[in-house]
């Protein structure tokens, strides 16, 4: 699908349940804190390529917090509709850290994977 708005901030507090599986919560007092930031880069029909950028890393997270936007990831049978995909659309292509050591940001990327139904050009 479309996440609307098309970008933005998804803020929750997630809790595990007894079978693994994640949900958010506005309970006070529950869950741990978890932040998303989205950007829709790319839209064909009813698929939409998605930039995702991590402020916590959160079991789960990017999952639970698109589909609770009714836009799960394509192939996510735990948190989606049965969409017919092999596998799961999600793949992490840039990985930016601070060197422990040195204090020098270190950037690691891999191309988008051939799979994907939507690529950018």
């Amino acid at each position: 699908g479309v996440p609307h708005p098309p970008a933005g901030r998804i803020e929750t507090r997630l809790v595990e349940r007894a079978d693994g599986t994640v949900h958010s919560t506005r309970q006070i007092g529950k869950g741990e804190r978890a932040i998303t930031e989205y950007a829709v880069l790319k839209t064909e029909g009813k698929l939409s390529l998605v930039r995702i950028v991590l402020h916590t890393g959160r079991k789960h997270q990017i999952r639970v917090h698109l589909a609770g936007r009714g836009t799960a990831v394509v192939g996510d049978a735990l948190y989606g509709p049965s969409d017919g995909a092999r596998h799961l659309m999600l793949a992490a292509v840039q990985l930016t850290i601070v060197h422990p050591r040195t204090g020098r940001q270190m950037i690691f990327k891999l191309p988008l994977p051939k799979e994907f139904p939507v690529r950018e050009q």
